[in-house]
C-alpha cells in the first residue's frame, strides 16, 4: 500500500520515496515558519515512520498509567493492534535510549524510564526517526559541492525538532480524560 500524503489540495502517493516526502514537507514547513507571523497551513501533514509512531504511542500509554505501574508488551500491542514483534523492537530501542525501563522476571514488565515531564517529544523522534532526508554523498549526487538544498533541509529539520522539543510526554497526557478513557487506564 503506498504512502498517502496530503499537500494543500494535492494527493501524492509514495512508496520508496519516503525521504523525498519528508524533505518536501520539511521544506514547506520551514518556509511557512519563516514567513512573518504567517499561519501554518494545517492541511499539510508529515508521516513519521510506523516505528516512531508506535514508539510515541507506547510512551503515551505508559505515561497514562499510574506512577511506577508496570505494563507489558502484550498489553501495549493489544491497545494499539500492532504486531508484537514490531513492538518488541520499538521497546528495545526506547529502552536502550533510556525512555523505557524493562524489568525481567516473574514480576517484570516495562514502564517509563524517567518522568513524563522529562521526556521531550523531539528527543524521542531524534532517537527513533531516520532524519537523513537526502543523500548528499559525492557518490550519489554530483552537485553536492554547490548544492544549497542540504542547508535549507538542515535548518528545516532543526526547526521541526525545535517545535517538537517544546512538548513533553506529560503535556500530551495531563488532564486528558478522553485519552484515559480510550486507553482504558482510569
Amino acid at each position: 500500500m503506498p504512502w498517502l500524503v496530503y499537500y494543500p489540495n494535492i494527493q501524492i502517493y509514495f512508496w520508496d520515496e519516503f525521504p523525498v516526502l519528508i524533505s518536501r514537507f520539511i521544506f514547506y514547513f520551514y518556509t511557512q515558519l519563516s514567513r512573518d507571523n504567517a499561519k501554518l497551513d494545517l492541511e499539510v501533514a508529515v508521516q513519521l515512520t510506523s516505528f516512531t509512531d508506535f514508539g510515541l504511542r507506547a510512551l503515551i500509554y505508559m505515561a497514562s498509567l499510574p506512577a511506577d505501574q508496570m505494563t507489558n508488551i502484550t498489553q501495549v500491542t493489544d491497545v494499539y493492534g500492532v504486531s508484537r514483534n514490531h513492538m518488541v523492537k520499538i521497546i528495545n530501542q526506547l529502552s536502550r535510549a533510556g525512555f523505557v525501563t524493562a524489568v525481567r522476571g516473574k514480576n517484570g514488565g516495562i514502564r517509563l524510564g524517567r518522568p513524563a515531564k522529562d521526556i521531550r517529544i523531539g528527543d524521542v523522534v531524534r532517537e527513533l526517526e531516520p532524519l537523513t532526508l537526502v543523500n548528499c554523498s559525492h557518490e550519489f549526487c554530483h552537485i553536492t559541492t554547490a548544492c544549497r538544498l542540504k542547508q535549507v533541509l538542515q535548518r528545516a529539520t532543526q526547526a521541526f525538532l525545535a517545535e517538537l522539543d517544546q512538548c513533553t510526554l506529560a503535556d500530551l497526557i495531563e488532564e486528558n480524560s478522553p485519552l484515559y478513557k480510550l486507553l482504558l487506564v482510569e
